[in-house]
């Protein structure tokens, strides 16, 4: 099951059909996306941050928000990363986006 699937409850009852229905999509677009990132030059890469140093900020921080447990942490961290993963491989872009609607569907206001 899916991290989506595992969340479904805690979204709005008025949300989760959309939210099953377009991870379909999304996941499609997760797999075309690995070749296309395959294709992108170290170049590409250090222009949106994902090289050296900033790389390694990234990820680390994405690792410590994982290790923590908390999903907004973890879902903010996601969110650095797909911005400058989308900009290379604008396929990304919806999956961002869907991310971004995940967290707001998962906000408790």
């Amino acid at each position: 099951m899916t991290i989506v699937g595992k969340r479904l409850g805690q979204f709005p009852e008025e949300l989760r059909g959309y939210v099953l229905n377009a991870w379909s999509d999304i996941e499609a677009r997760i797999e075309r996306s690995r070749e296309q990132l395959r294709e992108v030059t170290e170049e590409q890469f250090g222009g949106v941050g994902l090289t050296g140093s900033s790389l390694k900020l990234k990820t680390r921080g994405f690792m410590l928000a994982l290790s923590s447990g908390r999903d907004r942490r973890i879902l903010r961290w996601m969110n650095i990363i797909l911005g400058s993963l989308s900009v290379v491989v604008p396929l990304l872009e919806p999956v961002k986006q869907y991310k971004e609607a995940l967290e707001e569907g998962l906000r408790q206001d």
